[in-house]
C-alpha cells in the first residue's frame, strides 16, 4: 500500500517530569492527546523524555552520582511495563504514531532507547543508541548490531530516527539513509547556546541543529529536532543546586529548541518558542517534496558511487548469554524482551490511566 502524501507530524518541545517514571507518562499521555486534539498523526518526543535526561552526568562530580543513579534506575522505563502499556492505549485510543525516547531498564541496567508506537498500540522500531557520549557510557550500555535498522513502514512512509550525537557517526548516518528513509526524528535533549571554551562547539544548539539540518539534505528526508528545556524547578529536582546552576556552562532556564526541517534543508517550522517554552511544532508535509529534493541528490541512488565505495554492516543481536540446544547444533538465543500484545493488558479507559495504574498492581500478570 503507497503511504499518504500529505501529513501533520508534530514535534515537541518538553520538559519531563525529571527523574519521576510515573509522573512524566502521565504528561506523555496528556501531549498526546493534545496532538491529537491538533490533527497531528506522528507526533516526536526527545531523547530520553522518559524519565529525563540525567543533567547531573554533565554538571556532578561522579562520586555524587549514586543517589541520583539509584533513582534514576528506579525510574526508567521497562518495554513490557504497566507504564509501556498505558502510553501504548493512549496512542492506539487517540489513533496517533509516537516516537518515543526512553531510559529503558533492562533488569538491573539502562539503555538510551527510543521506539514507535503505531496507532494500534503496537511497539515497532525498538533501538538502543550504538554508542554512548562521553559520561553517558558510565550509566548507559552499549546496543548491539540489531538496533542499526532503524527504519520502518507506516501509512505516512518510512519513519527512523537518530539519537543525539549519533548524527555525527558518517556511517551510521549512510547506513540509515540507505534505508530510504522519509521522515526522520533528530532526539536530542536540552540544547544550549554556549557551552564554555573548554566545551566541543557541535555540543552546543547550533552545531546541534546543524547536525539534523545537514542530515535532511544527506538523506532527502524530513527532520523533526525535538528538544527538552529545562526549568530551575527541574535542575533542582534532581539535585543541581543554584550554586552548581550559577558555575556550570549551561544556561538555565532553557535547552529548547525544536524545529522541522525539510528535505533540501530548509526550514519549514520552528525556531519561534522560547527556549524555556513548552510547545508543540507543527507541520504539514508533503512526500512529493522529498523526489523533487532528490533530483539533484540522492546519497544512496544515483549520487553514489558504490563500486568505489561500499559500506558492510553487523546487524546481528547479540545476548550475553545464548543456549546450546541437544538436539540440534543451531545456538537458541535466551527469550528476547517482547511487548505484550495489547490486548493483554488490563481492561482501562484511557482517559483515566490511574485507574489502570491500580488495576495492573491488583491484577494478573502480563504474559510476554
Amino acid at each position: 500500500m503507497s503511504p499518504t502524501l500529505t501529513t501533520r507530524v508534530a514535534t515537541a518541545q518538553v520538559e519531563p517530569v525529571w527523574g519521576d517514571l510515573d509522573a512524566t507518562v502521565a504528561k506523555t499521555l496528556e501531549i498526546i492527546r493534545d496532538a491529537a486534539g491538533k490533527g497531528v498523526e506522528v507526533l516526536a518526543l526527545p531523547e530520553l523524555w522518559i524519565p529525563g535526561y540525567p543533567f547531573w552526568i554533565w554538571s556532578l562530580p561522579a562520586l555524587e552520582w549514586q543517589p541520583q543513579w539509584s533513582r534514576y534506575i528506579e525510574n526508567s522505563l521497562s518495554v513490557d511495563s504497566p507504564q509501556m502499556m498505558l502510553i501504548r492505549q493512549c496512542c492506539a485510543a487517540n489513533k496517533l504514531w509516537v516516537h518515543l525516547g526512553f531510559s529503558e531498564r533492562e533488569g538491573s541496567s539502562l539503555f538510551m532507547s527510543t521506539c514507535w508506537i503505531n496507532d494500534k498500540g503496537g511497539v515497532v522500531g525498538h533501538r538502543r543508541k550504538i554508542m554512548p557520549t562521553g559520561t553517558e557510557r558510565v550509566i548507559f550500555g552499549n546496543s548491539s548490531g540489531d538496533s542499526v535498522k532503524n527504519v520502518i513502514p507506516s501509512p505516512y512512509g518510512r519513519l527512523g530516527s537518530l539519537m543525539c550525537w549519533e548524527h555525527t557517526q558518517p556511517l551510521l548516518r549512510y547506513h540509515t539513509a540507505s534505508q530510504h528513509e522519509q521522515i526522520h526524528v533528530g532526539s536530542w535533549p536540552y540544547l544550549f547556546p554556549v557551552l564554555g571554551e573548554d566545551m566541543h562547539w557541535g555540543m552546543t544548539r547550533d552545531g546541534c541543529l546543524n547536525l539534523s539540518q545537514a542530515f535532511a539534505a544527506e538523506a532527502g528526508t524530513f527532520v523533526l529536532v525535538t528538544t527538552t528545556p529545562m526549568s530551575r524547578a527541574g535542575a533542582l529536582r534532581m539535585g543541581i543546586t543554584d550554586e552548581v546552576i550559577a558555575s556550570s556552562p549551561f544556561q538555565v532556564p532553557g535547552g529548547g529548541d525544536s524545529r522541522i526541517f525539510g528535505p533540501d534543508e530548509r526550514l519549514l517550522a520552528g525556531g519561534d518558542l522560547d527556549p524555556g517554552q513548552e510547545g508543540l511544532v507543527i507541520c504539514d508535509i508533503d512526500l512529493r517534496d522529498i523526489l523533487k529534493a532528490k533530483t539533484l541528490l540522492d546519497g544512496v541512488g544515483h549520487y553514489s558511487r558504490p563500486d568505489i565505495f561500499s559500506l558492510y554492516v553487523n546487524s546481528s543481536l547479540n545476548r550475553s548469554v545464548n543456549y546450546v540446544s541437544r538436539s540440534s547444533s543451531q545456538i537458541a538465543p535466551t527469550l528476547l524482551l517482547r511487548c505484550p500484545p495489547l490486548e493483554s493488558s488490563c481492561p482501562i479507559d484511557v482517559e483515566d490511566p490511574i485507574g489502570c495504574a491500580s488495576a495492573s498492581e491488583e491484577g494478573s500478570e502480563v504474559v510476554v
